[in-house]
């Protein structure tokens, strides 16, 4: 398990496979505005598969089930550790990590995965 701090605290770990590089619109208006608002790059698992993800047990969050998830947004500690895992772009990948809800403009898929370990596929 890991714990960042987040508002949901601790999860389950999982491991999925694949990555794309994405862009998407930024501040100020989140593309409503595209000639004026930023571009932010992320990392995504595209998933070949679907797959579900449970809501919290917890009560009083927004961490509800999700359904036929394909694409999750991959989160990672550092800038520096967002740039190294680049090398893995187009290629098969193994990834470990905590899942969450996205609650932020910054957040550009419905779950988003809290980056543990990431390498070549086992």
């Amino acid at each position: 398990m890991i714990q960042r701090g987040h508002p949901y605290g601790r999860r389950a770990m999982v491991t999925i496979q694949g990555v794309s590089l994405k862009l998407a619109f930024g501040p100020p208006g989140f593309g409503e505005d595209p000639k004026h608002d930023a571009r932010e790059d992320y990392l995504a698992l595209i998933l070949g598969t679907p797959v579900c993800v449970a809501a919290s047990p917890k009560p009083h969050t927004d961490d509800v089930a999700d359904a036929n998830i394909r694409t999750m947004q991959l989160v990672f500690p550092s800038g520096e550790a967002f740039q190294h895992a680049k090398q893995w772009i187009g290629k098969q990948i193994s990834v470990t990590g905590g899942l969450y809800h996205g609650f932020t403009g910054h957040h550009h898929a419905a779950v988003l995965l809290e980056v543990n370990e990431i390498g070549p596929a086992r």
